[in-house]
């Protein structure tokens, strides 16, 4: 799995010189069934992190008795292991009313101070504004936490 993941990334900068790339990952690093997160982050070595959360769930799905892990836990793995900062969080609003996602996105910015994105429900302009200044204005990891959109 790591050479397609290096072949895929190094064919997409030869052949059209992109600027961004962009690796969409599935599972989690502690996920029991999907650990293919360490998969994207070893071969993958991207510059930056947005981790997707699901703030509803408590254990990972099919597996009773896994509970997730705190999200500080999980960002503090994952920039153990790939030395590169999470820089935004975005949600899977599953099983949460609409109208307690912005209270939720609130907790996590306050709780890890990670900027927090629904996409699938608010659509990707906050994200993309935010990765957009974070990119190219350098934004340290210490201003994170701060109201970004």
């Amino acid at each position: 799995m790591a050479g397609e993941i290096e072949h895929a990334i190094w064919r997409a900068w030869d052949e059209k010189k992109p600027e961004v790339i962009i690796i969409e990952g599935q599972g989690s690093l502690m996920n029991p069934a999907y650990p293919g997160g360490f998969e994207i982050l070893a071969a993958g070595r991207p510059d930056i992190i947005v981790l997707q959360h699901a703030p509803a769930r408590k254990e990972y799905d099919g597996f009773p008795g896994y509970r997730i892990q705190p999200l500080s836990q999980q960002i503090e793995v994952i920039e153990l292991l790939s030395g590169k900062p999470v820089v935004a969080m975005t949600i899977n609003h599953e099983n949460l009313p609409s109208e307690q996602v912005p209270l939720v996105c609130s907790a996590i910015e306050q709780a890890v101070g990670l900027p927090a994105f629904d996409v699938l429900r608010d659509g990707p302009k906050g994200l993309i504004t935010f990765l957009t200044a974070f990119l190219n204005k350098g934004v340290s990891k210490r201003t994170l936490g701060k109201k970004h959109v």
